[in-house]
């Protein structure tokens, strides 16, 4: 009996190739549903910070600065907010301790 010689490395390469058109199209769809993304913070972000925003997210413009927030940022998107503000965890904190 004759072993068959399968090329993996080939196929696999080849395969990913011709998916790799369908996975830009999926990246730019999800990149386009971080546009509601709104963040605010306690500081304004650096240049820095905003430049790795926009290439994470193509967010550039829904980014608010309240200072009440003492330190940390809140992130909205939709019904969904995640308060990782230093308010918010004194806040948190305080209806613990009641």
């Amino acid at each position: 009996m004759q072993k068959i010689k399968i090329p993996w490395k080939e196929l696999r390469a080849r395969r990913l190739k011709q998916n790799l058109p369908l996975w830009k199209v999926k990246a730019e769809r999800l990149r386009r549903t971080w546009n509601d993304l709104h963040i605010t913070t306690a500081k304004p972000l650096t240049v820095k910070q905003r430049l790795t925003l926009f290439k994470l997210y193509g967010i550039d413009r829904h980014i608010e600065v309240d200072p009440t927030l003492l330190g940390g940022a809140i992130i909205r998107r939709g019904s969904t907010q995640v308060d990782n503000s230093l308010l918010g965890q004194l806040i948190r904190l305080k209806g613990e301790l009641q």
